[in-house]
């Protein structure tokens, strides 16, 4: 995990430059890397991580759609 993390910064940093914040790649590695810095005991950047994921991806979704309800879930298990 030490490893990945580095890649997945710079990765998230790429992919937001050239795709855009919004992408769903973009979305991904975010989510990836908030996973990687809760299993590393980096409690706060993975609640900034993963709340901005929580956040942009929310947009995407119409209120109490059931697609979203099981992201909530997908994220809170980790």
């Amino acid at each position: 995990l030490e490893k990945a993390m580095p890649l997945l910064e710079e990765t998230l940093k790429l992919r937001t430059t050239k795709l855009g914040v919004d992408h769903q790649d973009t979305l991904e590695t975010m989510k990836k890397l908030g996973f990687i810095y809760c299993r590393t005991k980096q409690g706060e950047k993975a609640a900034t991580t993963l709340s901005a994921f929580v956040a942009k991806k929310k947009m995407q979704f119409p209120p109490g759609h059931p697609q979203f309800a099981g992201l909530l879930a997908s994220v809170s298990l980790e």
